[in-house]
């Protein structure tokens, strides 16, 4: 009598179904039969996350920002305004980069700060309903935001960097170059 060799059984991550291994295929780490794959693709290309999170517009991120920058920037603007008159004198590169630090430095401390303490919120993102988690979903740490913010900090210095960082939430999974050396996305909660 023949031996017939059974091929190993595997669980589809969206039905749960059981599967021979040479029909699921492999999405983001998880097995899918065929008919689960089309779902988890049609919602990647919607702009749902293969967690069934809604990701975050870029024109909601951008309000986002924009109220942050709001809350951050107009003290920061009355501090360099009052302090023109000592830095403008100075063309050396204390005088170029020290205006860049004192302008930029509150607005990571703020975001960083925020972030850790609301749980991957700043007030902006509670406001346009938006929080920054792990690419899995699960809720940031705030080792996750700093490095985020860190990272966002450290590449908004870097001219012409800081723009394509922006650029990249255009592009497939809505994800910024920040974001992802921070290891997060930021979803929609409401």
């Amino acid at each position: 009598m023949p031996v017939i060799e059974e091929k190993p059984q595997v669980r589809c991550a969206g039905c749960e179904g059981l599967f021979a291994s040479n029909q699921v295929v492999a999405l983001k780490g998880k097995s899918y039969c065929a008919t689960c794959k089309e779902n988890v693709l049609e919602d990647l290309k919607a702009g749902v996350s293969s967690d069934g999170l809604e990701l975050a517009s870029v024109g909601s991120r951008l309000v986002a920002q924009l109220i942050d920058g709001l809350i951050v920037g107009l003290p920061v603007i009355a501090i360099v305004i009052g302090m023109t008159g000592t830095m403008s004198d100075d063309k050396g590169l204390v005088g170029q980069i020290l205006p860049n630090l004192i302008i930029s430095l509150p607005f990571l401390l703020y975001a960083g700060f925020m972030l850790t303490a609301m749980g991957g919120r700043t007030i902006g993102k509670k406001v346009m309903k938006l929080r920054v988690v792990q690419v899995d979903g699960s809720e940031g740490t705030g080792a996750h935001f700093w490095k985020r913010e860190a990272a966002r900090w450290v590449l908004g210095l870097i001219p012409f960097i800081g723009l394509v960082d922006y650029l990249m939430a255009f592009g497939k999974g809505r994800r910024t170059l920040h974001d992802k050396m921070g290891g997060t996305i930021v979803v929609r909660t409401g």
